[in-house]
């Protein structure tokens, strides 16, 4: 399922460190909805929760920031949670990961997508540190 697109500033700042994505789609799978929900990361309160998820495309669309992981290239969709939390919420988003292309696919075939590989609640302290996180867009 198509959740996002890669904005023109986020496209613009990985075509600068040489990476051309062969879609701006953002997607998500049923598969990986599930893991998002996941009971063991519920009880360790790193679970997003299923109000947030239910807004994803809003949160990919407007995000308070976006961010660039230093170590793996992943981006960070930076969102305020729908809960009472103190922290931020995240959405991480894999850009050209190998896998299933996103439905319809009546073929089950294998592409190149960009696609959201985890999400939870993060302390705004943590994304600060300039040594993991370069800011794409929006300010933390």
């Amino acid at each position: 399922r198509i959740v996002g697109a890669l904005t023109s500033t986020v496209l613009a700042d990985l075509e600068r460190r040489g990476l051309r994505p062969s879609t701006g789609a953002i997607s998500v799978s049923s598969r990986e909805i599930l893991h998002l929900l996941n009971d063991g990361k519920k009880a360790d309160g790193k679970a997003i929760d299923i109000t947030d998820l239910m807004r994803l495309p809003e949160i990919m669309a407007k995000p308070i920031a976006i961010l660039r992981d230093r170590r793996d290239g992943r981006l960070l969709y930076i969102f305020e949670p729908s809960i009472r939390d103190p922290r931020d919420g995240k959405v991480v988003v894999v850009v050209e990961y190998r896998g299933r292309l996103p439905a319809p696919n009546p073929n089950r075939s294998k592409g190149t997508v960009n696609t959201i590989r985890s999400a939870g609640y993060v302390s705004r302290n943590n994304l600060r540190d300039p040594s993991f996180y370069d800011i794409i867009s929006g300010e933390i």
